[in-house]
Parts: structure tokens; C-alpha cells; sequence
């Protein structure tokens, strides 16, 4: 038997292959493909299990053994060495660097910063895509920037969404957070928000135009608003915010006691007042401070030893009596129950060793004050001396035995009482040489003069009184003698004054021209005002042309009896509950309270304002039995009063009153419109009543 041993069979050749899939940031494997050797028995293997396809794929980075076999013969070729590369990195975005837009340029920039060891390429969009990491002509949106390696253009990059602002609207805020500031010093500002702006004010702020700075020094005291601005600049309007600051006048304060003993006497404080008056007001004069306040505790002070001693107000200062001594703010003081007495007994009881006057103004400004204080015992050489010679004179001896005011002086007199003094003309007071003065909210009484027993108005001045009580005072015009002057008297009592010449007791008026407003004069020896007086909305006895005016007596509590004056003991000159002169005024002129402090009028918002010093608390009633009121009222201040009121009339831009004992009927066609300026109100009730009841209507 023959047998043949065969030759060893040929391995199969070193295979022929590629890495066709490198892997990549998307796909993380690889793909090698054998090409050859190729037939029905060859296998394939990568370092594993031999498989017929010559495809190996998903892959993972390495470097992969590749051979053929073939399965006939068992033989195995020799390997072809291949790598699967390891998956490549993408780039690393460290930050995004934007710049908004701005008024001037109206889009953003954006700068992306990556690192990588391979180029890059960068995109806003993820389709268009830059070598260069910047850019610009941003217009307000999100974006989210890509950066990607140029050599695999898988390997992308995303960053978090960024924002280009749209142009922002100007906008800041200003703050003086140290308002109100004193006059002194430097007030500077808090500015929120775009600077580079202008600062502005309303005029009498020394302001700083780039800082906002303000020299309070420099500055007027008042209130005041600012105004920072910012210019229109390109695409952009212009814009401002305000603030209001308020700067007040520092005050300077001196303290008067005369019970003081302390030997420190300085002003500086209740412990060092000083304890003569006539020391407070020289220090008061001789500041140059914009607000000085003299505080007088209560006593009774005298202006020197001899007769040509006055207390002088110096310009500018308010001088204020009515403290106990312990006081720290104006508001704590009660002049009443802590009077302040300036006296002129400054010798024996006999009167001609008086001062001349007890106070003075001399030119003084319109801020000065003298404020709670009771003025007595000037005797202003009561006998002896002619009017005519002596009051051509500033400093004359013969006129304001209380007050003297000259050399056009201003200013206000307020809460004092004037009393017991005695001159040849104004016994209470002189006001001359166009001195415009105002005296509100006080009492004169009980003074004596030749002319004018409680005031003298002389040589073109124009005083104001408001609130003021003159009564039992004697001369001719014991309540106002007026020479060549045009007072003004808004709410005054003049009444129970005394003229033994019986010219007029009340107003006498000399080439003048006197304005009285809701006022009373009553009481008065005849006559109660001569000729050049212009009268309304007043009770005159006897009656005096004018609108509004009537001549009822006005039912005081318990005046003074008539041609006594001058009288030391005041009577009571408030309104009986009765009384016509109760909402007789004129709102439109009348003060906001009584020389009492009371709101005017009463009842408040509705009611109309009494005549005289005093509002009564009561609604008053006068009128006849019946009364039908068809007109229409369209202004003023109206008051009907009746036992029984029908009324079918429209009220409109007017208050009115209707006050009856016993009924107000509104019948159809009586209407009320509400508004500024118009109120309507009924009363029933009176003073033949127990009680008073009030309704409203008003549609």
C-alpha cells in the first residue's frame, strides 16, 4: 500500500489592512477593514476570536494584533500591527468676555477664550464658523458661542447662554440723605446710577454743577430742588431725577432769667442766662448769625434808671418771653402762665419818672419778632410837650409810651399785651415814619394818650392787625388815630374806648385812608370811626357804609362800661351765644384761628367766620320769622337766618348757611353742587332752644 505525507501547507499571507475609523468626539471607537488575503476558508482575527468578516468595528482605542487563518490547513499568517487612536479632546472654553452696548454704540462684543493643542475655529451661530475668537455688531439678544478644533470639526464646544443687553434707558437717583441741613458746612450727595451728568437747582442753592456738592454757608435758607440731568447721547434720550433738600437757618439762641445768680452769666444756657434783658439783646445785636432767638424766662424786667432807657429789638432777632426757665424748645413755652413783664416803672409810683418807652424798633427788617410779652408804665412825657414839635423827631420823647417804632421798621408784635401806658400820641403805640409793622393775636387796653389812647399810625405807614383787642383806652381815637397812613385791620374789636373831645372814640382818621374787615367797633364814644375809614363785613354802632356792615349790637359777655376808659381791669368781649356778629364775616380775608387760638371758622370747613377778635363755639340766630329764599347763590359767603327757612334756589362756587330756630325746608329745585369752593350747610336750632341740632344736604 503506498502512502503519501504531504508538504506543510503555506500560512496564509501577512494580512493587508487599515484603521478606516479613527475614533472621534461623536463616534469614541474605531474601525480597522482587511483587505486581503481574501478567500472562502480565511478568517479573520484583531487579538481575538477569528470571524469571517473583515470588518472590525467600535473599537476601542489600542493597538490591535490583525491576522488571517485559514481554516482548511489550521495556519495562521503573521500579524499586522494597527492602532485605534484614543478619542481626541475638545477645546475648553475658560470664559466669555462681553461688552454691552452702550448709548454711543448701540451692539455688543462677545471674546471667547478656549485652550486646545489643535487650532480652532469659533461660531456664534453653529453654522458659520471664524478663526478669530471675537465678535462684534452684536445686536441685543442670547447667544451661546462654539469653539470646535479644526482637525475634527466633531469635537464642538458649547458655552452657557450669554446675553447682550438691550440699550439701557439712562436712569440714576439722587440723595441728599442729610436734609434739612442748617446753614453751615458742606451737604454732598448719593448718586446711584449712570454719573457724568449736571447738577442743577432752584436759584439761592450755591450747588456744585459736576458734584452735586453744596455749600450750606453759601446758601439761601429755604427749600429748594434739585435736579441732576443726563445729555441725550445717541440712540439715547436725555434724562433727569430730582430731590428735594431744605436748609434752615441755624439758630442762635440766648437765654435771659432775671432770678439767675449764677456769677457765670453768658446766654449760653439756662444756667449762664443772663439776668438782665437789656445784656440778652446786646448780644442778640451784636451777632451776625441769620437766626437768633432770645429767650426771656418769666419775671419782671426794666430797661434801665433812667427815663431815656428803652429795650431796643435788634433787627433780624425774634425775642420771645413766656419760659419758666427750663424749657429746650419753643413749644414747651406758656407765655400766659409764665409772664413776661417789660416795665417802664422804673422810679416811684408817680408817673413822671416813667422810661419814655418801654420798647423800641428802629429800622428794623421784616424777620424781627417780639413775641409774649406784657408792655406797661410807659409815660412818654404824657404832659408838657406839643405834638407837632416833638414827633418830627425819631427819637421823640412825646409819642409811644408802650412801643415806638421808627425809622421804617418791620417786623412782628404778637401774643402781648399792651397796658397802662400814657403818652401824647399812641398811649399803647407809635407807628410812624412808614413803619409797616404787624401786630396780631394781642390785646391793647387800658392806655392813654392825647391822639391815639392805644395806637398812633403817623407818616405813610402801613401796619396790619389781625387778631387784635383794643379796648378801654382813652384819646382822640381812643382806639386808632391814623395821620397820612393806610392801616389794615382784619378781625379786630375795637370797643369801650373813650374820647372826652367826643370826636371819636373809636378810629380817627387824618388824611388817611383806614381798611376795617370783619370787625367790630362798638362801645365807643361817638363817633365810632370818622370819614376816610373803608369798612365791610363789620358791627359799627350807629351804622358806617359798606357792604356787608350792619349796625346790631354785638352782645358781648361782659364788656367794659362805656366812657370809664382808661380802665385797668379788662372786660370779657367774647359773642353771646346770640350774637349777630356770629358768622357775619367774610371768609375770604379772615385768619385761620382767634386771638385765642380757636380755628376760624366755625363749625370748621363749613361755617363762616364771625366778626371781632373771637369765634364763638356757637352757630348764633337772628332773622325774621319766615323765610323763602328762591335767588341762586353763586359766591361769596352767605348767611340766612329765620325762625322757618323754604328754599328752592341752587348753590353753586358759595358757602352758605341756612340757620333756623325751627325748620329748614329744601323743596324740589333746591340743589347744592359739590366742589372747590362750594359748601352748603343747615342748622335748626338757636338761642331760643335747649339744644341745637345740625343736618347737611348737599348733592
Amino acid at each position: 500500500m503506498s502512502l503519501t505525507v504531504n508538504a506543510v501547507p503555506n500560512a496564509p499571507a501577512t494580512p493587508t489592512a487599515t484603521v478606516t475609523q479613527q475614533p472621534t468626539c461623536t463616534t469614541p471607537t474605531g474601525t480597522i477593514m482587511i483587505t486581503a488575503p481574501t478567500g472562502g476558508s480565511i478568517q479573520y482575527s484583531v487579538g481575538g476570536a477569528y470571524q469571517t468578516s473583515a470588518t472590525f468595528a467600535n473599537l476601542s482605542p489600542y493597538t490591535y494584533q490583525v491576522t488571517a487563518q485559514n481554516t482548511a490547513t489550521g495556519c495562521t499568517s503573521k500579524p499586522l500591527s494597527l492602532t485605534v487612536n484614543s478619542v481626541p479632546n475638545a477645546p475648553m472654553i475658560s470664559e466669555v468676555i462681553l461688552t454691552q452696548p452702550t448709548c454711543a454704540v448701540p451692539t455688543g462684543t462677545a471674546q471667547i477664550n478656549a485652550t486646545s493643542n489643535l487650532p480652532l475655529q469659533y461660531s456664534k451661530n453653529g453654522t458659520v464658523w471664524q478663526s478669530s475668537n471675537s465678535f462684534s455688531g452684536l445686536t441685543p439678544a442670547a447667544y451661546t458661542f462654539q469653539v470646535r478644533t479644526t482637525a475634527d470639526t466633531t469635537c464642538v464646544t458649547t458655552s452657557a447662554s450669554q446675553t447682550i443687553n438691550v440699550v439701557p434707558v439712562p436712569s440714576a437717583t439722587i440723595n441728599y440723605a442729610g436734609s434739612p441741613y442748617t446753614n453751615s458746612g458742606i451737604a454732598s450727595v448719593t448718586l446711584t446710577g449712570i454719573m457724568g451728568g449736571i447738577f442743577s437747582s432752584t436759584p439761592g442753592l450755591l450747588l456744585n454743577a459736576s458734584t452735586g456738592e453744596v455749600n450750606l454757608a453759601g446758601s439761601i435758607p429755604d427749600n429748594y430742588i434739585v435736579t441732576y440731568t443726563i445729555a441725550a447721547s445717541g440712540v439715547c434720550p436725555a434724562f433727569e431725577t430730582t430731590d428735594t433738600l431744605q436748609i434752615l437757618t441755624k439758630t442762635t439762641l440766648i437765654f435771659v432769667n432775671i432770678a439767675n445768680t449764677n456769677p457765670v452769666q453768658n446766654g449760653a444756657s439756662w444756667l449762664t442766662a443772663y439776668a438782665n434783658l437789656q445784656s440778652g439783646l446786646s448780644a442778640a445785636a451784636a451777632l451776625t448769625d441769620s437766626n437768633i432767638q432770645v429767650w426771656v424766662a418769666q419775671g419782671n424786667y426794666k430797661p434801665g434808671t433812667s427815663r431815656s432807657d428803652v429795650f431796643e429789638i435788634p433787627s433780624n432777632v425774634h425775642v420771645y418771653g413766656g419760659f419758666a426757665g427750663t424749657e429746650t424748645d419753643l413749644s414747651e413755652r406758656n407765655w400766659k402762665t409764665h409772664p413776661v413783664i417789660l416795665s417802664g416803672e422804673i422810679g416811684g409810683p408817680q408817673l413822671n419818672d416813667n422810661s419814655n418807652h418801654v420798647v423800641v424798633f428802629r429800622g428794623t427788617d421784616s424777620l424781627t419778632r417780639l413775641d409774649g410779652f406784657r408792655i406797661e408804665k410807659g409815660f412818654a412825657e404824657f404832659v408838657g410837650i406839643t405834638q407837632d414839635t416833638d414827633l418830627n423827631d425819631p427819637a421823640v420823647l412825646a409819642s409811644g409810651g408802650g412801643i415806638l417804632a421808627i425809622n421804617k421798621s418791620k417786623g412782628l408784635i404778637t401774643n402781648c399785651i399792651i397796658t397802662d401806658n400814657r403818652a401824647v400820641g399812641g398811649g399803647g403805640m407809635m407807628l410812624r415814619d412808614s413803619s409797616h409793622m404787624r401786630i396780631t393775636q394781642s390785646i391793647i387796653f387800658g392806655n392813654e394818650a392825647t391822639f391815639g389812647g392805644a395806637v398812633y399810625v403817623l407818616g405813610g405807614s402801613r401796619p396790619y392787625f389781625e387778631n387784635v383787642l383794643m379796648v378801654i383806652n382813652k384819646g382822640l381815637g381812643g382806639g386808632l388815630y391814623v395821620n397820612g397812613s393806610q392801616p389794615l385791620l382784619v378781625n379786630t374789636t375795637i370797643a369801650s374806648n373813650k374820647d372826652d373831645g367826643k370826636n371819636a372814640g373809636g378810629i380817627y382818621n387824618a388824611n388817611s385812608v383806614t381798611t376795617v374787615k370783619n370787625s367790630i367797633l362798638w362801645g365807643n364814644s361817638p363817633l365810632q370811626s370818622t370819614l376816610g375809614s373803608n369798612i365791610t363785613y363789620s358791627t359799627v354802632e350807629g351804622g358806617y357804609t359798606g357792604v356787608g356792615n350792619s349796625n346790631q349790637n354785638p352782645q358781648f359777655v361782659n364788656p367794659n362800661a362805656n366812657g370809664l376808659a382808661p380802665m385797668g381791669t379788662l372786660g370779657d368781649y367774647h359773642l353771646l351765644p346770640c350774637s349777630p356778629a356770629i358768622n357775619g364775616g367774610d371768609n375770604s380775608v379772615a385768619p385761620n384761628v382767634d386771638l385765642e387760638g380757636n380755628l376760624r371758622p366755625y363749625p370748621v370747613g363749613l361755617g363762616i367766620v364771625d366778626r371781632g377778635v373771637y369765634e364763638s363755639q356757637s352757630s348764633g340766630s337772628s332773622g325774621p320769622a319766615n323765610l323763602t329764599v328762591t335767588e341762586n347763590i353763586t359766591s361769596g359767603t352767605v348767611l340766612k337766618a329765620a325762625d322757618k327757612i323754604v328754599a328752592t334756589n341752587q348753590v353753586s362756587g358759595a358757602t352758605v348757611v341756612y340757620q333756623a330756630t325751627k325748620s329748614v325746608t329744601l323743596n324740589p329745585g333746591f340743589s347744592a353742587t359739590a366742589g372747590a369752593g362750594n359748601s352748603f350747610q343747615a342748622f335748626i336750632g338757636g338761642c331760643n332752644t335747649a339744644a341745637v341740632t345740625g343736618s347737611q344736604a348737599q348733592k
